[in-house]
């Protein structure tokens, strides 16, 4: 089997269990200009502070504490990074009248809310073929730490509802996304599936994938979404005429196989039949679900690029478009 017929196959699943509902909300409150002494966790009997100190009782209360400043602005800096005020280069305050429109004292640090923004997808696992194999050799070289990566293998390259079979000890009873691994997804674009309460698919743009590098002429060869009045999909138009796209409402939606399932789809990948290019493919066990199960799948439109590599004329250009990213697994 030609290496190139399994890359085309390569399909990625993230598991959606490390941001399920059980996780915790976090929520930092931070008071101004306010000593210890003014709580009454912390002995004061003239200031009422009840709902301060009911958190110190039920939670934790520090009682050595010590601030790496005595002023707000270094403070908060400190608290938001981790970092001295000599290291983040804030050691007064900032006041409201110097703010400066989209700047941060602290961008160029790492910091607490990127680190909670990050907080998504923990598990993944990527349907290779068997034996020998380039891309499980590559990532199992890699030092992760903020992923878990697992393998699959898919015995043939019989399509990508099949890849998702393959995968059915990896998903278990748990919602998951399912992306192809020749296309460079953007960030935004898979957090916005993370908080459907079902099955989904991000709906791309025309215009935003020819913004992104991908050829006009390719992109009007995509399989095109159709919707009902309450943007759940409808059907999935493979092959799209002109004339039936022009009678359609802007903005013209595509489908880049970037989908969030719930575990049962499994099932409806295990019945297809295959397609008139002989494989097993996942639009078709979608319709399957929605046609014998009623399975309705929400459709969010995203007007943003994604990297395709589906030939090898494309690896050039993205790989150009990648050349300054870093990559943190």
């Amino acid at each position: 089997m030609k290496i190139h017929q399994w890359l085309a196959l390569i399909t990625a699943l993230l598991h959606l269990t490390a941001w399920s509902a059980t996780r915790p909300n976090v929520l930092l409150i931070i008071t101004d200009n306010q000593s210890p002494g003014l709580l009454g966790a912390y002995g004061n009997r003239d200031i009422l502070t009840p709902n301060i100190d009911r958190l110190a009782t039920e939670g934790l209360l520090f009682e050595q504490a010590y601030a790496t400043s005595g002023v707000c602005s270094p403070t908060r800096a400190t608290l938001l990074t981790g970092l001295l005020p000599s290291q983040t280069g804030v050691h007064n305050g900032l006041p409201g009248r110097f703010k400066v429109e989209n700047w941060s004292a602290i961008e160029e640090f790492r910091n607490l809310p990127q680190t909670l923004a990050d907080a998504g997808y923990r598990r993944v696992c990527l349907v290779v073929g068997p034996g020998p194999d380039a891309v499980r050799e590559h990532y199992e070289r890699q030092e992760c730490r903020r992923l878990q990566l697992e393998f699959a293998e898919q015995a043939e390259p019989k399509g990508t509802a099949d890849a998702v079979v393959a995968a059915a000890d990896f998903v278990g009873d748990e919602p998951f996304l399912v992306i192809n691994a020749d296309n460079h997804y953007p960030a935004a674009a898979l957090a916005a599936l993370r908080p459907l309460n079902g099955p989904g698919l991000i709906g791309y743009t025309r215009e935003g994938l020819e913004a992104g590098g991908i050829p006009s002429a390719r992109v009007s060869g995509y399989a095109v979404i159709e919707t009902d009045a309450e943007d759940y999909l409808s059907a999935i138009m493979e092959k799209p005429e002109p004339a039936a796209v022009a009678r359609m409402d802007d903005p013209i939606r595509v489908s880049m196989n970037c989908w969030r399932f719930d575990a049962d789809v499994v099932a409806s990948c295990r019945t297809v039949s295959p397609s008139s290019r002989g494989e097993l493919e996942l639009p078709d066990a979608v319709r399957n679900a929605m046609r014998e199960r009623g399975v309705r799948f929400r459709v969010v439109t995203q007007a943003v690029p994604v990297l395709d590599l589906s030939s090898r004329a494309d690896i050039g250009p993205v790989t150009s478009r990648l050349q300054d990213v870093e990559v943190r697994l």
